[in-house]
């Protein structure tokens, strides 16, 4: 079971769409989130059609600005528990370990008055909730190696993550998830795209990981959590041993091959 979260900027540009379609046919997510989709529900549920969602949820831009959209397999369990401008919750069901979790999908405002309010508000909304994976652009970092280039100072982006009790799951692939495309030294990358979990959720997906994909028309890189990636046993090597020389059973095995 995994889930593509993606910053696309602008669901309707034909490239964008044609990314997303990639994505799912290189992928087969079971969950897709979508932020800053800047187009009317009507649209972003056409695109997720041709994609092969057919249950979906939609939260509309402001003017120009925002817009989510949360799309799952039908053979998937949810349920919508609640939803605003810059977040959405959901319940899943999860067959293989037969228990509910809660998921929220969150895109934090880039404006530091409103990202305050935002991230107060789920402080007080997540830290009662068990079994919680909150995945998403959060518009901030961790710490100040979470960002190249630009202002180096300490600023606002940094510890606004200290009021949630929740853990970085940490990730596979390039480190930083936003790219300005700039040119030397006007390029700044930041690290704006995590999953943080809660000590129950994590025990009961204790394999849980998230690769960081290749930004394609967009500056943000999708990201793609793995609840229950697939360990494969490495092969064992063949290794020959002299003591088989002159081992008549070996030479009669070896003979009839």
């Amino acid at each position: 079971m995994n889930l593509l979260s993606w910053n696309c900027q602008g669901v309707g540009n034909p490239l964008t769409v044609h990314n997303l379609k990639g994505l799912n046919a290189a992928h087969s997510p079971h969950f897709v989130f979508l932020m800053e989709t800047k187009n009317k529900s009507q649209l972003v549920k056409k695109i997720l059609n041709r994609c092969g969602f057919s249950d979906m949820v939609v939260v509309d831009p402001q003017g120009l600005a925002g817009g989510l959209a949360f799309a799952w397999n039908s053979d998937c369990t949810v349920s919508i528990v609640k939803m605003a401008g810059f977040f959405i919750h959901a319940k899943i069901y999860d067959a293989n370990i037969e228990m509910k979790w809660n998921l929220i999908m969150v895109y934090i405002s880039c404006v530091d008055d409103a990202m305050s309010e935002q991230f107060n508000f789920l402080c007080n909304y997540c830290n009662q909730m068990q079994d919680l994976l909150l995945i998403g652009d959060f518009n901030s970092f961790l710490r100040i190696d979470e960002k190249r280039g630009g202002n180096r100072q300490l600023d606002s982006k940094v510890f606004v993550f200290h009021g949630l009790s929740l853990i970085d799951l940490g990730f596979k692939g390039p480190t930083m998830t936003w790219n300005n495309h700039r040119n030397g030294a006007a390029n700044i990358q930041e690290r704006l795209d995590r999953g943080l979990a809660s000590s129950q959720w994590l025990f009961h997906f204790p394999n849980a990981v998230i690769h960081h994909l290749c930004d394609i028309g967009s500056d943000y890189c999708p990201i793609l959590l793995h609840l229950h990636p697939s360990i494969k046993k490495a092969r064992r090597q063949f290794r020959f041993d002299s003591r088989w020389l002159g081992n008549a059973e070996v030479e009669h095995i070896i003979s009839k091959a």
